[in-house]
């Protein structure tokens, strides 16, 4: 707990739980090893790893501020405006992917895809390239993953997900319906 009194996890979980419902509702009925459900979980772990910073930044006036990938803002609505449109971004994705259709919607999921490569995927060769030891994923002040487990992490789970979503999404806004 921080002196705000709020377990922020608990909240980034409930967050990531009322985007996942959705998600398992409209995807009813596909297949659970394609393309589209590899972009969709990796869309939901955007929203889950960053699910309580929306929240937090209106709440939490200790907070420190917030960054992923490229993106940074210090404490308060900054957070907020910036955090919030990700998650949001996010998890339209996921339930555009979780329909699988093909169309004008995929655009989003590609433009999202795009997005989520390059926030992360950039920040992510600079860093290997300057120093790979100080590769880590932190989760807030809660938990933090050292290189050897955040490089293999970042990349299968955050980068390639969303790399190949992004041609697989803009094939299939084309295709026709």
């Amino acid at each position: 707990m921080d002196n705000s009194g709020v377990y922020w996890p608990a909240v980034a979980g409930a967050t990531a739980l009322v985007a996942v419902v959705p998600f398992l509702v409209l995807g009813r009925g596909q297949p659970w090893l394609s393309i589209a459900r590899l972009v969709g979980i990796a869309n939901l772990i955007v929203v889950f790893v960053n699910g309580a910073a929306p929240i937090r930044g209106l709440l939490d006036p200790a907070y420190v501020g917030y960054g992923f990938g490229l993106l940074s803002a210090e404490k308060g609505l900054p957070v907020t405006l910036m955090a919030g449109p990700l998650v949001i971004m996010s998890a339209v994705a996921a339930w555009i992917c979780a329909r699988n259709r093909p169309g004008a919607l995929m655009l989003l999921v590609a433009a999202t895809c795009v997005f989520h490569t390059g926030n992360i995927g950039l920040p992510l060769i600079e860093s290997l390239v300057r120093d790979p030891a100080s590769v880590e994923m932190q989760f807030g002040e809660y938990f933090t993953l050292p290189a050897a487990v955040a490089i293999p992490a970042l990349v299968s789970l955050m980068v390639l997900p969303f790399l190949l979503g992004s041609a697989w999404a803009l094939s299939r806004a084309f295709e026709a319906e």
